[in-house]
């Protein structure tokens, strides 16, 4: 419940007034990731996004929340400078068979702004026998 509360108060945070274009501007090579049939004897598995600050000013990632405690992300709080490309890391755990489908929330921000931006990806697949 904690969570959904601060992730309505970081989108709310988001909200652009007058149509200002951001400085800052995150963009992944792949934003969803399919595994497809995972057996479930693997027990867990690294992911790495690839990400790029398109924009004009260099940004920080504060913030990674994953919808589940099964999703680890680790990345870097180091400002990426504009036209810089850097990887994050995700361990995914599974627990048991079927479905899923994960997302993790990035907040991010230029460098002496306080709007936060927001953006998404996800990761599915099906644990199998």
């Amino acid at each position: 419940f904690k969570r959904v509360i601060f992730f309505c108060l970081l989108a709310l945070s988001c909200i652009s007034l007058g149509g200002q274009v951001a400085a800052s501007k995150l963009v992944f090579r792949q934003r969803s990731i399919d595994l497809g049939a995972v057996p479930l004897t693997q027990r867990d598995t690294n992911l790495t996004f690839y990400y790029k600050n398109a924009g004009s000013e260099a940004l920080s990632i504060a913030n990674m929340i994953p919808t589940c405690t099964c999703v680890e992300p680790s990345y870097s709080r180091d400002a990426l400078m504009p036209g810089d490309s850097c990887i994050f890391n995700v361990r995914l755990t599974f627990s048991h068979k079927g479905p899923f489908s994960q997302a993790i929330t990035i907040c991010y921000s230029s460098q002496g702004s306080s709007e936060v931006e927001l953006i998404r990806v996800g990761i599915r697949g099906e644990v199998v026998d």
